[in-house]
């Protein structure tokens, strides 16, 4: 009989677990000259939620909000479960409220990175960082331009630790790597968080970048560019060359777990209904 339910949970397991469509994600980076790049927000957690912005906005993007939901649909197997996978990454084990929401890059890669995943092996040996910047975050400071009185998870995260790659380490480290989706994460420096960093305080890890290497080591990165008000494409080269980059110390570079989306963790699940509530109170329900 436990072998029977333990088969049983295997299965309904792997039925919400996905697997990443390097194909399907390379079609839509082809196809992403019509969508709307603005650096205000555009998601939020719906008409209930503190945040009552759409749960997903395919047409309009920020720098965050675009790789999000290009992974969402890299990973889910349909339509219908675009917005689960979603909600998945973009919140701490998927519970939907802006307490939850992974308003921190620098917090969220602590506490619970999936989908992103260390290179490991060979490549991980000259993938291996060499710069390292201490990271002091100011969460009040964020809840206080939101207005926003809650907990946020990973707030008492204050004091981070960040190894990340230069420049020239990252161009080598892309140059080994075999053919495949990868996501970039830019580090900021002082004059980046001079410009967007007023409400939120300083930030490390930033932006998103796709990186896509093709076979004949062809490597094309993909972001929502700000300043550009569309999604760019160039070589990775071009890119850290560009004034753009001078804005960013360095990256980091992860992989994508190959089969993603089921997850049965319970460890936020108390501070999630405290959230809620608390929510409920700022929003006058």
């Amino acid at each position: 009989m436990n072998k029977i339910l333990t088969i049983s949970i295997l299965l309904i397991s792997q039925a919400f677990a996905q697997d990443f469509n390097t194909l399907r994600v390379r079609k839509l980076l082809s196809e992403q000259q019509q969508i709307v790049v603005n650096y205000r927000n555009s998601l939020g957690e719906g008409l209930d939620g503190f945040d009552p912005l759409p749960r997903s906005n395919l047409s309009e993007v920020n720098c965050t909000t675009w790789w999000q939901q290009i992974l969402a649909q890299g990973y889910a197997k349909d339509e219908g479960d675009f917005l689960r996978i979603l909600d998945r990454i973009r919140y701490y084990e998927g519970r939907v409220s802006f307490g939850t929401r992974k308003h921190f890059l620098d917090t969220a890669l602590i506490l619970e990175r999936t989908p992103f995943k260390k290179i490991e092996g060979v490549f991980g040996q000259i993938c291996e960082t060499d710069k390292k910047l201490l990271l002091t975050l100011d969460h009040e400071k964020f809840k206080t331009h939101k207005k926003y009185f809650c907990s946020l998870i990973g707030e008492q995260t204050k004091k981070i630790e960040i190894n990340y790659l230069s420049p020239q380490k990252s161009k080598e480290c892309i140059q080994a790597l075999s053919p495949g989706i990868y996501m970039i994460f830019p580090i900021a420096g002082n004059r980046y968080n001079k410009i967007w960093g007023k409400n939120s305080g300083p930030m490390g890890h930033v932006h998103g970048i796709i990186l896509d290497i093709q076979t004949g080591r062809k490597a094309t990165i993909y972001h929502a560019s700000v300043s550009d008000k569309k999604v760019s494409n160039t070589s990775f080269d071009e890119y850290i060359n560009s004034t753009n980059a001078r804005l960013f110390l360095g990256y980091n570079i992860y992989n994508l777990e190959p089969v993603w989306g089921n997850d049965s963790s319970k460890k936020f699940e108390k501070i999630h209904k405290e959230i809620l509530s608390c929510e409920k109170k700022l929003v006058g329900r």
